[in-house]
């Protein structure tokens, strides 16, 4: 991970570009290479501090409970119409309701907060060896506010998670872990069901997923020439990747025709006639009220997919040493303790649910903060082994 944000450093000079911008990021999104090697160092922080400190990872996973409960009452509040930021200020008025139906707000961004409770959920239900109602409450509260945020991904990766966790389990006769998980899932239904029925607007979560399945889902049909684009693209540059802004030139560069007019489709008013292509990102258009053309510039700047984004962005080299952290920090965290093994599966509710979204400012530094705490907490527990064998750690110190 050390030689990961080292690079990344080193290839914000090196990378095509404007400098300014893989330092800091994009118009749009603040993710440049200073700060992503910010929140992969929080790793090695928050590994270092829980080593150093027998108590910093109860209190780490304190504050992942006391964070999760606040951000799912926010966003649940927002769910049902009222904007808790205008207790602060009447005049703080944010988008709460919009015509999908979707949670809103600093705290409660589709897919960011479902990122973030996602992880959350899976590590509370692990780290649990008795069903109480707090943890029931805690769990079936996290779980509807990520349903509330619209997301499908996040909900999918937990359940994923969870079932190929209870099978293993089975498989090794646990039957501790088999008999409580079944037991959050019914809780976790029965809550969701209870917030979608008190609800009089469709709930938009089912309306959306039935699109999916009608093969009508506009954010899945922009996803998959998102992915085409990209697949294409992490080959240019491949050893130190494009740059912040490195996907917006070579998803223009490598559409279709028929892939551009269904990007037109999604991107642009509903009411646009005769639309024509101009080149790079920009198109022109018309309304019926009026005869002028309208230029509009379509802004794509994420694959959605956190594998793609991250090797054009950063190239190969990186890629490569992102993953060896990762698989060495994954089989690090399967040999621990329980606090680093709940960490691990919420590492893999993440990934997956990274297929289809991109690294944030606002979930990533949580994810690989808690990365940290997890690594941190397995190299604590090892370290405690020799001790319980004084005859093996006599012989393996005389080598």
């Amino acid at each position: 991970m050390l030689a990961l944000v080292l690079f990344l450093l080193v290839n914000s000079w090196l990378a095509p570009g404007d400098i300014a911008v893989n330092v800091i990021g994009s118009q749009s999104r603040v993710d440049g290479f200073l700060l992503q090697a910010a929140w992969y160092s929080l790793c090695l922080i928050a590994a270092g501090l829980v080593v150093a400190r027998a108590d910093a990872c109860q209190h780490a996973m304190r504050i992942l409970h006391i964070g999760a409960l606040l951000t799912a009452l926010w966003t649940l509040a927002q769910f049902y119409g009222f904007e808790p930021v205008s207790l602060i200020s009447p005049t703080l008025q944010l988008q709460t309701y919009n015509p999908q139906h979707i949670a809103y707000g600093p705290l409660a961004l589709t897919g960011l907060t479902a990122g973030y409770l996602a992880v959350a959920l899976v590590v509370y239900i692990i780290l649990q060896k008795k069903l109480t109602w707090y943890a029931v409450l805690h769990v079936s509260i996290v779980a509807s506010t990520v349903i509330a945020t619209g997301n499908r991904t996040a909900p999918a990766a937990v359940v994923i998670v969870l079932v190929v966790w209870t099978l293993l389990h089975a498989l090794r006769r646990n039957t501790t872990q088999v008999r409580i998980i079944p037991f959050f899932f019914l809780f976790i239904f029965l809550s969701v069901t209870l917030m979608q029925t008190t609800r009089s607007q469709v709930p938009e979560q089912l309306v959306r997923t039935q699109d999916f399945v009608q093969g009508q889902d506009t954010s899945w049909q922009l996803r998959r020439i998102l992915w085409q684009t990209a697949t294409l693209g992490i080959f240019d540059h491949p050893l130190t990747g494009l740059g912040t802004r490195g996907f917006g030139g070579v998803f223009w560069s490598y559409l279709t025709s028929a892939q551009r007019d269904t990007v037109a489709d999604i991107k642009l008013p509903d009411e646009a006639r005769n639309v024509r292509y101009l080149g790079g990102s920009l198109f022109t258009y018309q309304i019926p009220e009026q005869e002028e053309d309208i230029f509009y510039s379509v802004l794509i700047d994420k694959a959605h997919n956190y594998a793609l984004d991250f090797i054009i962005a950063n190239g190969w080299l990186a890629a490569l040493l992102f993953t060896v952290s990762l698989v060495s920090g994954a089989m690090l965290l399967s040999l621990g303790d329980t606090n680093a093994k709940a960490v691990a599966l919420g590492m893999g509710v993440y990934l997956l649910f990274g297929l289809t979204w991109f690294a944030t400012l606002l979930v990533d530094p949580i994810i690989w903060g808690l990365f940290g705490v997890g690594i941190g907490s397995a190299l604590r527990a090892a370290s405690y082994i020799p001790a319980a064998a004084p005859s093996t750690f006599t012989e393996s110190s005389s080598l």
